[in-house]
């Protein structure tokens, strides 16, 4: 049987470490968590296997799949359709990669 977690994608809400709107970045410092990709995946990982991170955070990529996620980078800040439907195309493209060690 299938676990939800191995059919989950996550796509970070941080750009750069600098979150698109809202109060993500308090939330997490308050938290005591890392305000970047890194931070957010560790947060994610019992729930999710995969997880997009923007290309300006592709130096974490590789810390991000150390927790055991199959990673895709892309432009992910949503002010286009094209980049939108990049975003949903990589998360689907994660889960059919696979599973990462």
């Amino acid at each position: 049987m299938v676990d939800a977690r191995s059919r989950t994608v996550a796509i970070s809400p941080l750009i750069g470490g600098r979150a698109v709107k809202g109060p993500t970045v308090a939330l997490l410092k308050a938290e005591g968590v890392r305000n970047d990709a890194l931070g957010v995946a560790g947060l994610y990982r019992d729930i999710a296997a995969g997880f997009v991170i923007d290309r300006e955070d592709d130096p974490l990529a590789s810390a991000v799949a150390e927790l055991g996620y199959r990673v895709a980078v892309r432009p992910t800040m949503l002010d286009e359709i094209t980049v939108a439907r990049e975003v949903a195309s990589a998360a689907l493209e994660v889960l059919h990669q696979p599973a990462a060690a």
